[in-house]
Parts: C-alpha cells; sequence; structure tokens
C-alpha cells in the first residue's frame, strides 16, 4: 500500500484510497460501495487504536470504484507525530448490515501507513 504523508497541523489533504478485494479469478477490483457504510480505524505502529472506528470524516468519493477519503480530526497534529495504519471498514458486504470485509486485509504488508510530522 502507499504511504501517505500529513504534516503537522496540515488539514487540507485527506488520505485517498481505492478498496480493492480479489474476483473468483484471481483479479484485484475495486469494491463496490454502493449501499455500504465505510468506517475508519488509526492504529499506532505497535497496534494501539489511537482512533476508534468511526464514520466521521470518512467520504465514499467513488462507490462504484470502491474509493474513500478520511480526513483525520482537526487538526491532524492531536496525533504524537509518528507512523500509523489506517484500515477501512464496510459494513454490509455479506447482505447483513451488521457484516463487514476490512480494507486492506489486516496482512501487516498491505496495511496502508501514514506519517504524521514534519514533511
Amino acid at each position: 500500500m502507499p504511504v501517505h504523508y500529513a504534516g503537522s497541523g496540515d488539514s487540507l489533504t485527506p488520505l485517498g484510497a481505492t478498496l480493492k478485494r480479489r474476483d473468483t479469478t484471481g483479479r484485484l477490483v475495486a469494491v463496490n460501495l454502493t449501499g455500504r457504510v465505510v468506517s475508519a480505524i488509526v492504529r499506532a505502529e505497535d497496534e494501539t487504536v489511537v482512533i476508534a472506528e468511526t464514520v466521521v470524516g470518512v467520504a465514499v468519493t467513488s462507490a462504484a470504484d470502491g474509493q474513500v477519503t478520511y480526513d483525520f480530526p482537526e487538526p491532524p497534529n492531536h496525533l504524537p507525530d509518528g507512523w500509523y495504519y489506517v484500515q477501512f471498514r464496510v459494513y454490509g458486504t455479506g447482505g447483513t448490515a451488521g457484516e463487514y470485509d476490512t480494507y486492506p486485509a489486516p496482512d501487516p504488508k498491505q496495511r496502508m501507513r501514514v506519517f504524521i510530522g514534519a514533511v
């Protein structure tokens, strides 16, 4: 996953992502977010949750293309400078409102890294 850099006090650059999963042939395809609820969770490098699951600041920018953004709370420098991981949860993926999938997958190699601090 790409790395996103946010300078301390930067409130203008939301984190953007295209949520994808493998189809039955093994190809990566965008997740259709139409009618789904998307939330974000932010963890520190040690896996401590620093921003609990929230829909605040999460926006679906293109449902058919699986594109979302996440704006960190104002100002983003309320978090100490350092590396963070962001995951998105998409609810309703199994046909039931309470069922969800997590993107990127919990595999550490696939997580979205964010650096907040002097860039």
